[in-house]
């Protein structure tokens, strides 16, 4: 079972020395190949999902809606915080990434950046809901 597991630093493997002694990445890399320039693709992420991190913020400072709250209020609201703090996470590490991506980077960002989005979203709606 241990060996069916991915192992979670393999990435660590396609880092080599050089002959100066440095570690130079070998791995994969990804390429962006979208319609419009990476730049204005990445001002788009940051202002959706950084408006809605802040949207989700703010509606904590509302006078009242979180002071005294019973815990199935809070605790949908504060799963979604966390959420959208890692979604701003995940956007800084993918923005710093550069162009081209590389593979683990990718990975750890890119792939989980819709999944992420999803989650708060949908906490969001059960805090609005509640």
């Amino acid at each position: 079972m241990m060996a069916d597991r991915k192992n979670k630093h393999a990435y660590l493997d396609d880092f080599e020395k050089d002959l100066n002694g440095n570690y130079q990445y070998r791995g994969a890399h990804y390429y962006y190949k979208g319609t419009q320039p990476r730049g204005k693709a990445l001002a788009g992420l940051w202002v959706l999902c950084g408006g809605g991190t802040a949207c989700l913020l703010a509606a904590g400072f509302v006078h009242g809606a979180t002071a005294h709250a019973p815990f199935w209020l809070l605790l949908p609201y504060m799963a979604g915080l966390l959420a959208g703090v890692y979604v701003l996470y995940l956007l800084v590490r993918l923005t710093a990434g550069g162009d081209p991506l590389r593979a683990y980077i990718h990975e750890q960002t890119a792939q989980k950046l819709p999944g992420v989005c999803l989650a708060a979203a949908v906490l969001a709606a059960l805090t609005a809901a509640a």
